[in-house]
C-alpha cells in the first residue's frame, strides 16, 4: 500500500486559563459566515467556534479556541475548547455535528513554531469532551483546508450502527493532498496511515500542484460513505474521491478469511490455493449463518473462485495471499449491500485503510475498521476560466460524486452603490460542460444565498 506513517498521540488538558474574549471576535461576521465555524445541534443548539487571545496578551497571534453555545429562547455560554489553552497558534477551525448521538466535533490546526499539527476532539450532548487526537504526519509541511467528516459501518437502524469513522482530508503547502481515518471511540490513537493521493492514485499524474485550491469534504451516497473533492489547478481539474467504510460483516469474513489463509503450513502452490479456498470457503459459509447468511454465501463462493484461479508470483506467501484475499473479501463484498438495501456500483477495488483504533479505548482489542478509498472522476475546471477564474472560489459535490458546483461572492453593482452576490456555475453532465455563471442579484442575505446554491447538488 502505498501509504505513509502519522502520529496521533493524546493530549493532556490543563486548568482552563483566563481568556480575553472581545465583543468583536464573537460578532466577527467574517468569521461566523465561513463554512463550517457554526453548525445546528439538536434540538435547535446553535455552536459557533470563535478564535480569542489570551488575557495577559491580547495583541498575540497565539490564541485559543472558543466555543459558544446558544440553545433556543436560552442562555447564550462560552466554553474554551481544551487542548487550545497553551500558547500555541490555533487557525482554521471546523465545527461537525453528527446527530445520531447529538455529538459535536472540532478539528482544528495547531501551529507551534515550525510544526504544523491536526488537532480533533468532540463536544457529548451533556456537554464533557473527549480526549484530543493529534495528527502530525510532515509535521515541517504547513497544513490548511482541513475537513471532518463522520460516518458509520453499521446499517441504518439505531439498534445496530456499528462503528462511527472519523474521516480526514487536508491540503499541505505543497499542494498534495492528504487523507486518513480514525475510529470515533473517544481514545486518541497512537498510530494511522494517512494517503498521499498523488502517490496512491497514478490516475492523476500531476496531482499536487504547489498551490492552494478549494477542498470540500461532504455527505456520501449512504451512511457509510463520504465524498471530497479538490481542485488540481495544474491539470484544470476537480478531482472527486469517495471514502466508504466498510460495514462490520464484511470486515469480519474478510478478517477471518484473511487469519485462515495466512496459518497454512508450507509455500502456496495452485493444488493448495484450491484447498485453502474450499476450507475458507467453507469457514466462510458457516460462521456466516450467525451474522448474514446470504452474504456468507455469497462471499464463501467468492473466495473459492478467486483463490481457484489466483496466479502465483515470485515471492508470494500464504501472508501475501491472505493479504490479497481480504482485499478481494471487502470489494465483493461491497459490491452487494449486506443489509440487502442497495447495491456498490463501483468496479474498481480502490485502496484500503485501517481506521486507528485508540489504546485506550473498550473497543482497542476489537479488529480494525477498512476503509476502502476511491478515485471516482475528474472533472475539467471551465474552460474561460484560464484567463478570468474567480480570485477565490468554493466547491460542492452531490452524495453520488456525479454532479457539481462551483460559487464565489463577486460584486452586483458600480461605485458605492455595488453590494456583494453569491454567484456560482453547475456541472453539465448531459452535455459534459459547465453552465453559464448565474448571479443571484435578487438574494441579498448571502446565508441563504449559499444554502439555495448547495441545494442545487444536495436534493
Amino acid at each position: 500500500m502505498l501509504s505513509e506513517r502519522l502520529r496521533v498521540r493524546s493530549i493532556a488538558v490543563p486548568a482552563a486559563l483566563a481568556v480575553w474574549v472581545t465583543a468583536s471576535a464573537l460578532a466577527s461576521s467574517a468569521t461566523a459566515e465561513e463554512r463550517g465555524r457554526s453548525v445546528l445541534g439538536a434540538q435547535g443548539t446553535v455552536f459557533e467556534v470563535h478564535s480569542a487571545a489570551h488575557s495577559d496578551d491580547p495583541t498575540s497571534e497565539d490564541g485559543l479556541l472558543v466555543l459558544s453555545v446558544q440553545p433556543p429562547g436560552g442562555e447564550r455560554t462560552l466554553e474554551i475548547v481544551p487542548g487550545t489553552e497553551d500558547f500555541a497558534r490555533e487557525a482554521e477551525p471546523r465545527l461537525l455535528h453528527f446527530p445520531e448521538n447529538d455529538k459535536l466535533y472540532v478539528l482544528w490546526l495547531d501551529y507551534q513554531g515550525l510544526h504544523t499539527r491536526l488537532h480533533l476532539i468532540s463536544r457529548r450532548s451533556d456537554g464533557t469532551w473527549s480526549e484530543i487526537s493529534e495528527v502530525a504526519g510532515r509535521v515541517f509541511f504547513r497544513k490548511e483546508r482541513a475537513q471532518v467528516h463522520v460516518t458509520r459501518t453499521g446499517p441504518g437502524s439505531a439498534a445496530d450502527q456499528g462503528d462511527r469513522v472519523v474521516h480526514l482530508v487536508w491540503r499541505e503547502e505543497t499542494g498534495e493532498v492528504f487523507y486518513t481515518a480514525l475510529t470515533d471511540d473517544e481514545s486518541a490513537a497512537s498510530v494511522a496511515a494517512f494517503v498521499n493521493l498523488r502517490s496512491a492514485f497514478d490516475v492523476i499524474p500531476n496531482l499536487g500542484a504547489a498551490v492552494d485550491g478549494p477542498l470540500a469534504l461532504e455527505a456520501g451516497r449512504d451512511q457509510r460513505t463520504a465524498v471530497f473533492s479538490f481542485v488540481d489547478p495544474i491539470e484544470g481539474t476537480i478531482e472527486v474521491f469517495e471514502a466508504a467504510a466498510v460495514p462490520a460483516a464484511v470486515a469480519e469474513i474478510a478478517r477471518d478469511v484473511e487469519v485462515v489463509l495466512s496459518s497454512q503450513p508450507g509455500e502456496p502452490t495452485p493444488a493448495t490455493l484450491v484447498a485453502a479456498g474450499e476450507k475458507a470457503r467453507s469457514h466462510i459459509i458457516h460462521t456466516g449463518r450467525s451474522r448474514n447468511e446470504r452474504l456468507g454465501a455469497h462471499l464463501g463462493d467468492e473466495i473459492g473462485r478467486f483463490l481457484a484461479t489466483a496466479t502465483i508470483g515470485e515471492g508470494d506467501s500464504w501472508v501475501s495471499v491472505a493479504s490479497a484475499a481480504r482485499s478481494h473479501i471487502i470489494h465483493a463484498g461491497l459490491r452487494i449491500d449486506p443489509d440487502a438495501t442497495e447495491s456498490d456500483d463501483i468496479d474498481s477495488p480502490g485502496l484500503l485503510v485501517d481506521a486507528v483504533r485508540g489504546p485506550d479505548a473498550d473497543s482497542a482489542d476489537a479488529p480494525s475498521v477498512p476503509v476502502r478509498l476511491q478515485w471516482l472522476a475528474s472533472y475539467p475546471l471551465p474552460a474561460d476560466w484560464s484567463e478570468n477564474a474567480p480570485d477565490s472560489y468554493n466547491l460542492s459535490v452531490s452524495r453520488s460524486g456525479h454532479e457539481l458546483v462551483v460559487f464565489w461572492s463577486e460584486l452586483d453593482g458600480v461605485g458605492d452603490a455595488a453590494v456583494e452576490r453569491l454567484a456560482y456555475r453547475e456541472w453539465d453532465s448531459a452535455n459534459e460542460t459547465w453552465t453559464p455563471g448565474v448571479r443571484l442579484s435578487s438574494v441579498e442575505d448571502l446565508a441563504k444565498a449559499g444554502s439555495l446554491i448547495l441545494g442545487r447538488v444536495h436534493r
